[in-house]
């Protein structure tokens, strides 16, 4: 029997509308995020699942209780998002123009490189993929949603799909889309990723 999980990243909010760094910072949804809410529920009507995670920061809780508002919602503080420490609230160009050494080293060595304040990919990667391995084996032959950022999208992207955790940065993961994984036995049959709205 096979094991279904869908990832889905958090609706928008006025930082990434802005395309600032968010990390731990905790926005609510902007008018935007709560419509793209509405449309992606009319998009998951009817689906059945066995199990809803989310992180505990307040845009992925309102785009959890947006989609399933009378079900079971399993807040877990390994699916927050990177802390991007100094970075957070700056744009690329503002972390670039402030730390322009310290934001290159992080460009190019995400996975071992931390910001100010802030922690690496490498620790991100250990608290996601320690998620990940305690659902899937609590939900065998489930149905499973999981609501997140951006980050650990791309961890659990990356460790299914065995992509060196050097190289996880890359992986697009747009606002309100969804990623789908079907796994049999423990290995990954089926998947599409960064499903947007409409399409």
């Amino acid at each position: 029997m096979s094991t279904q999980l869908f990832l889905i990243r958090h609706c928008m909010t006025d930082y990434t509308q802005k395309q600032r760094y968010c990390g731990w910072r905790d926005p609510s949804l902007n008018a935007g995020g709560r419509d793209q809410a509405k449309s992606l529920k009319s998009q998951i009507e009817g689906e059945k699942f066995d199990a809803v995670y989310c992180s505990p920061l307040r845009r992925v809780r309102e785009t959890a209780e947006l989609l399933f508002p009378q079900g079971t919602i399993v807040v877990d503080d390994r699916l927050k998002e990177l802390n991007f420490g100094s970075f957070e609230g700056l744009t690329h160009q503002e972390a670039m123009s402030r730390y322009p050494d310290l934001y290159n080293q992080w460009l190019h060595s995400p996975y071992s490189c931390q910001p100010p304040g802030g922690e690496s990919v490498k620790g991100l990667f250990g608290r996601v993929v320690d998620f990940l391995d305690q659902a899937l084996r609590e939900h065998d032959g489930q149905r499973i949603v999981v609501l997140t950022h951006g980050g650990p999208i791309k961890v659990m992207t990356g460790y299914l799909m065995k992509i060196d955790p050097e190289d996880i940065w890359g992986i697009m993961v747009d606002s309100a889309s969804i990623s789908m994984f079907i796994m049999e036995g423990g290995r990954l049959v089926e998947h599409f990723l960064n499903k947007r709205l409409g399409e």
